[in-house]
């Protein structure tokens, strides 16, 4: 029925009914960054009709993962509003951005349970990793087979497949990168000519994006007399507060070297990837995936240090337009950056480089059209 339902649209040329049930920030991250982005994309809804249903739980970055009764109340709310309107409305399509584990994980699992048994297509995006570690019983192997079978799941890479490798099918797998718009910038500036290099360091402020191992290293280096201007921005979380991390900024006397801005947005997230020279993640960060702001500091020209967690090489090409360095490991994130510092050559070669990559790769148009060319595919087959 939902086969004839489908070519149904086809013959008319009717745009199919989508809905699209996505966590939206409240709080900003790089997947609720992706889901705003599909959210509001033209392209996609020229050819779909796009009906929403936000999904997110949490509101701050700290409360994700968290558990309250609040957060049960709103799951019930609006499961109860996707089974009503799923009935009425009949779409032709779910696309689910589903968190890969915890309890936002099982609260996803109560929207698949419906759409499957309204016998509606779906498409599930995981965002990020963690399956493989989380399916540590046979209960919970079951529970994920279960939930994603019989839809077609997006990965980001595949560098990613390992995650739910003895959980999908490969031919139920469709791969499609995170993507950003284009920023109306170039990084034109004299790098070679630059007396003080500034680096970035853009992200939560929490332990495991290693915002602390990256002032190790630049403590180290300052000893060794390196000029140089760290800016560090983003929200503080649980972990490491901003005083925290003040405190830690004169605990190793970086002095002026270091500055925290915090909770950055805007023209002022801008003016420091403009004012950067070089970008550094450092992330250890167990379920980190495909970060978003890796895509931004690649489109402002920057070089880009970071580790091989999760599909981060496929941004991060070493020694072309950045380099990989070992995870929570100062010595080796201290030698890469004084790399950099030392050779402004290396610095102009990455930054070429970084821009060639994005403009080749992660821009919005690749994005949309990858996501509707999925949705096509589901539909048709």
């Amino acid at each position: 029925m939902l086969d004839r339902q489908v070519q149904g649209h086809y013959k008319v040329n009717k745009k199919p009914l989508v809905f699209v049930l996505s966590q939206l920030p409240p709080p900003v991250h790089g997947a609720s960054i992706m889901n705003q982005i599909v959210v509001n994309s033209k392209y996609l809804r020229n050819r779909f009709h796009l009906h929403i249903i936000p999904m997110q739980l949490s509101r701050r970055v700290d409360d994700i993962g968290r558990f309250s009764v609040r957060k049960i109340f709103r799951t019930i709310n609006k499961a109860l509003f996707f089974f009503v309107a799923a009935i009425f409305k009949k779409p032709d399509l779910a696309y689910i951005t589903l968190p890969p584990n915890g309890l936002a994980f099982y609260a996803g699992c109560i929207f698949i349970f419906i759409a499957k048994t309204l016998r509606v297509r779906r498409i599930i995006h995981l965002h990020g990793k963690g399956i493989s570690t989380s399916a540590s019983s046979a209960v919970t192997i079951k529970v994920y087979r279960w939930a994603l079978s019989n839809a077609k799941i997006i990965l980001l890479s595949p560098r990613l497949s390992s995650d739910v490798s003895g959980i999908i099918q490969k031919s139920n797998i469709a791969y499609l990168p995170n993507a950003i718009g284009q920023i109306i910038y170039s990084n034109n500036k004299p790098l070679a000519q630059s007396t003080k290099i500034k680096i970035l360091f853009l992200s939560s402020m929490v332990l495991s994006k290693g915002p602390v191992v990256l002032l190790k290293a630049l403590a180290y280096l300052a000893q060794e007399g390196h000029d140089f201007e760290a800016i560090f921005a983003g929200p503080p979380s649980s972990d490491l507060s901003a005083s925290t991390f003040q405190n830690k900024i004169e605990e190793l006397q970086l002095g002026t070297k270091a500055t925290y801005l915090g909770k950055v947005s805007g023209d002022a997230k801008s003016q420091a990837f403009q004012s950067a020279d070089i970008f550094v993640l450092p992330s250890f960060y167990a379920n980190e995936a495909f970060p978003v702001v890796l895509l931004e500091a690649m489109s402002y020209g920057l070089p880009i240090i970071s580790t091989n967690e999760g599909a981060i090489a496929d941004i991060v090409c070493d020694n072309e337009n950045g380099i990989i360095v070992d995870k929570n490991s100062v010595e080796s994130l201290a030698a890469a950056i004084r790399g950099l510092l030392e050779d402004p050559g290396k610095r102009e070669r990455f930054s070429k480089n970084a821009l060639l990559h994005y403009n080749n790769h992660y821009t919005l148009d690749k994005f949309e059209t990858g996501m509707a060319k999925i949705w096509d595919k589901t539909l048709q087959g």
